[in-house]
């Protein structure tokens, strides 16, 4: 059995996407043969793990100072690389890790690390990043001799965006916009606020840390064609009823390529802007700019692309065919696997 840990935090000011996408990769990894550990820094991170299923370390420390949990990994570490066969697993996603956090870690297992924003090269065993943007012979320059898991074939999708029915461009008049987890701006708002209209319906998913506020809410209270959804279960099922996404360039960007739903994408943070301006280089959907950046001019953006989406529905199917390009729901699979059984010192 191989010990497998996972460092990954959420909370209210990062979102809870680096815990989400392991979660999916560990969901379809074997659990007879791994048994795997969650080392979170935050408590609302552990809470989720644990409602997930999976064994969770609350390490109570700051995620944003990695070698403060030195001395407590240390015990937890030593033990693990004495009971395990092959050596543990410690797969890495935090945008916070430092060369000599990665070296402690690496005295004690096999280490990848989660890439998003390929800036240098880290001192770890293995890397991946899945993004669509993201370059191998970038990763073959500076990471040789690595192993490595590159590009959009490895985008860790959950299971129902796996062989999923697909969203219709054509049919309906139902728009949905999703923000993220970390939207403590309350983006996904002003953007219906901006859209509204009768000839819609409109489904605002608030993540898991997002509130809509006492103006929203008297905004929309009185309008049966704005739909507030919370904790979604099943997004597939949401995308396939819509004609148009309205999203943050996020994972979600990945979910709305699988399901073939046209998508107007913005950034709200650096992390998100390489994926954005990539769908709208390539034509995959319409680039609304960076909020974070130039909050009015994204939100004028964001009006161009609805205004163009829902007046040419041939311009929404040219969207929805490049999106589709990019991914088969099968990224986590092909990562678990390759986690557990290719990547040993």
């Amino acid at each position: 059995m191989r010990k497998v840990f996972v460092r990954a935090d959420g909370n209210e000011k990062i979102g809870m996407g680096h815990l989400m996408r392991t979660l999916t990769i560990m969901d379809q990894m074997d659990h007879s043969k791994a048994e795997i550990t969650y080392l979170c820094a935050t408590e609302r991170g552990a809470e989720l793990v644990i409602q997930k299923g999976y064994r969770a370390e609350l390490l109570s420390s700051d995620y944003q100072k990695p070698e403060e949990e030195v001395k407590l990994l240390k015990p937890l570490l030593k033990k693990a690389a004495e009971l395990s066969e092959p050596e543990p697993l410690i797969l890495v996603d935090t945008y916070y890790v430092t060369d000599d956090y990665l070296q402690f870690l690496a005295g004690y297992g096999t280490v990848v690390l989660l890439d998003d924003m390929m800036q240098r090269a880290f001192p770890v065993d293995g890397v991946i990043n899945y993004n669509a943007f993201a370059q191998e012979e970038w990763y073959s320059a500076h990471y040789p001799q690595k192993k490595r898991w590159i590009g959009s074939s490895y985008v860790p999708l959950r299971e129902e965006f796996n062989d999923t029915p697909k969203a219709n461009p054509f049919a309906g008049n139902e728009i949905l916009i999703t923000t993220g987890g970390g939207d403590l701006q309350g983006i996904g708002m002003q953007i219906l606020e901006m859209l509204y209209s009768k000839e819609y319906v409109f489904h605002l998913v608030l993540g898991n840390f997002g509130k809509a506020n006492d103006a929203f809410m008297k905004f929309a209270k009185d309008k049966p064609n704005i739909m507030i959804h919370k904790a979604v279960q099943n997004m597939a099922e949401l995308m396939e009823k819509c004609i148009l996404g309205i999203t943050a360039g996020g994972s979600t960007v990945y979910e709305m390529s699988a399901m073939g739903l046209p998508m107007i994408v913005f950034s709200y943070a650096e992390n998100q802007e390489k994926l954005a301006d990539f769908i709208g280089s390539n034509a995959a959907g319409f680039h609304a700019g960076a909020f974070h950046l130039n909050p009015e001019q994204c939100l004028k953006e964001i009006k161009k692309g609805f205004e163009r989406a829902t007046l040419e529905p041939e311009v929404r199917m040219s969207w929805r065919d490049k999106a589709m390009r990019l991914v088969d729901g099968r990224g986590a699979k092909r990562l678990a696997e390759a986690l557990l059984n290719d990547c040993n010192s």
